[in-house]
């Protein structure tokens, strides 16, 4: 039972090394470059279509943005 425990700690390991070499990876090349975040919403949420680089991903994916457009959207929003 150790070598099954001990495998799902090393997959689950390199599953997160993975996922943080590749926000990395993107963040290098998209570094300079503005780009656009494509949505989809509707009326209780809105959901992002990149999960791995944006504003919803995890703690490394937020730090790394920094948004160009710093307006305040203030806009009342008609309830159904």
């Amino acid at each position: 039972m150790i070598l099954k425990e001990e495998k799902e700690q090393k997959l689950s390991h390199n599953s997160k090394h993975l996922l943080l070499h590749n926000i990395l990876s993107l963040a290098c090349l998209y570094r300079d470059h503005e780009f656009y975040l494509p949505m989809f919403c509707d009326l209780e949420e809105d959901y992002i279509l990149i999960i791995l680089f944006s504003y919803q991903g995890n703690d490394l994916s937020r730090a790394l943005l920094l948004f160009s457009n710093t307006e305040i959207i203030n806009e009342k929003v008609r309830k159904l």
